[in-house]
């Protein structure tokens, strides 16, 4: 059944965040799920268990890794057939299909960003390093609009349609399309993410590092500070002029395809 699309930027995030608190909540079924596996990876976790998953493990960086486990899943990259009921009749359309895409983005950020800027706060009350809550804050802050509109071409590319492990299991017999593409696509994110966040934030972390005259996650100079700031703002917004326009295009090469795909919710 195809629904009503929203005219507005507005209309559409609330109408994201209207869906991620209605039954089966699948945005935040992830969400909370990828936290609490941060949670027991980063504090209950053998050290030889956790260091298969992060390879730095500072307190002062847990924030940031907890939030870019949170984006880190379906809601960033499978950003069409996630939502088949809206996307699949917007496709034609590029001011509504974008619309739909950021207002994804913009959803998440809200259920992700500020409960972890404010947890970020919350850990660093009391101690020196406040220019470890600056990177951790540009990360979970102002990167993730950039990082998701480039990570959301994974979903225009290989899109996958959600369905239950129980029913993949059903289907097995189709192992490649239904257990291993589909297992690949779901994993893909938690590497992804991150890597696109780095890349992104690499300008300022290399002016930080100019000035900074003990290590990385010390003390900085304000001017360049700012600066730092600064630069993760436009390489963000880049990301996202950058992921909106190459996204489209490849919706305009993949249009018959996709919508092939699209149509078709028993192929997975």
């Amino acid at each position: 059944m195809m629904e009503e699309l929203p005219q507005t930027l507005r209309e559409a995030v609330s109408d994201e965040l209207r869906m991620a608190f209605r039954y089966p909540y699948t945005v935040l079924q992830v969400i909370v799920l990828n936290a609490v596996l941060v949670v027991v990876l980063w504090y209950f976790a053998p050290p030889k268990v956790e260091g298969l998953f992060f390879e730095v493990h500072s307190p002062a960086l847990f924030t940031v890794v907890l939030a870019g486990w949170m984006f880190s899943d379906v809601p960033s990259t499978n950003v069409l057939a996630s939502d088949v009921a809206r996307t699949l009749p917007a496709l034609r359309d590029r001011v509504m299909t974008l619309r739909l895409m950021n207002a994804k983005r913009i959803a998440l950020w809200i259920l992700v960003a500020p409960v972890c800027s404010v947890l970020t706060f919350v850990m660093g009350y009391g101690n020196h390093h406040r220019f470890a809550q600056v990177i951790a804050l540009c990360s979970i802050v102002i990167l993730p609009f950039g990082t998701l509109a480039i990570s959301g071409w994974v979903g225009i590319v290989w899109p996958y349609h959600p369905r239950s492990l129980k029913y993949r299991w059903r289907h097995r017999d189709n192992w490649f399309h239904d257990l291993v593409r589909w297992g690949v696509l779901v994993l893909l994110p938690y590497g992804l993410v991150p890597a696109i966040g780095v890349v992104l934030l690499a300008p300022s972390l290399f002016v930080w590092s100019i000035r900074s005259e003990q290590q990385v996650l010390e003390v900085s100079s304000p001017p360049f500070l700012i600066l730092g700031i600064v630069l993760a703002v436009a390489m963000s917004a880049g990301g996202v002029i950058v992921g909106n326009r190459y996204g489209w295009r490849l919706i305009e090469r993949r249009r018959p395809a996709l919508t092939s795909y699209l149509e078709h919710p028993e192929l997975g």
